[in-house]
């Protein structure tokens, strides 16, 4: 088959993975983390997809691609994405926890903080996103978030996975996706190596 379908079929991988990574980089932001983590773990399960349109391009891509299915599924953390990306779209639930560290917070350490915003309510410490800031009432009466750098002196919260597996639920949910996103970058380039 033509070289020019292999290419538009690694072009289609890689930039399913540049999306991806997209993603991971939305984790950095509370208000675009559980977003990015979304957009991380759909489009990186979109990358063994796309990658296996070679099937019907290279004669012997099978006998590759079998070899790293198993090595992806005999992977925990690979694994788990893949449970995890289903259970995003099939079920309507909270798929993320938070882990942290205080070191200390009390009353004096609000100035710490910096003043408060407008309409500010209340503080709070390590929401569903691991963010931290003031809730603040809007002229319609709702409130939403106004997210804030905690200082290291207080301590920091993070966004985890409760139910990745074992080692890694304790872990920031940015980590797991980038060491996610790391195995199937590996992948996407040895495919671009064996068969561009």
């Amino acid at each position: 088959m033509t070289s020019n379908a292999v290419d538009r079929v690694l072009r289609a991988a890689e930039e399913r993975l540049k999306i991806a990574r997209l993603g991971l980089a939305d984790m950095n932001t509370p208000e675009r983390a559980k977003g990015g983590l979304y957009n991380a773990v759909v489009f990186g399960r979109m990358i063994t997809f796309s990658l296996q349109n070679l099937r019907g391009v290279i004669p012997d891509f099978d006998g590759w691609y079998t070899g790293k299915q198993n090595e992806l599924r005999s992977n925990a953390l690979a694994s788990y994405f893949v449970t995890l990306r289903n259970s995003i779209e099939k079920q309507a639930m909270d798929h993320t926890g938070n882990i942290g560290d205080i070191k200390r917070f009390g009353g004096s350490d609000i100035a710490k903080l910096g003043p408060p915003p407008p309409g500010a309510t209340a503080f709070f410490i390590g929401d569903s996103t691991g963010g931290s800031g003031w809730m603040v009432q809007k002229p319609d009466g709702s409130t939403e978030p106004h997210y804030i750098d905690l200082p290291a002196e207080i301590g920091s919260v993070m966004m985890n996975l409760p139910n990745a597996p074992g080692r890694y639920r304790d872990m920031p949910a940015r980590q797991l996706v980038a060491e996610y996103l790391d195995l199937l970058a590996e992948v996407v380039s040895e495919a671009r190596a064996k068969f561009a």
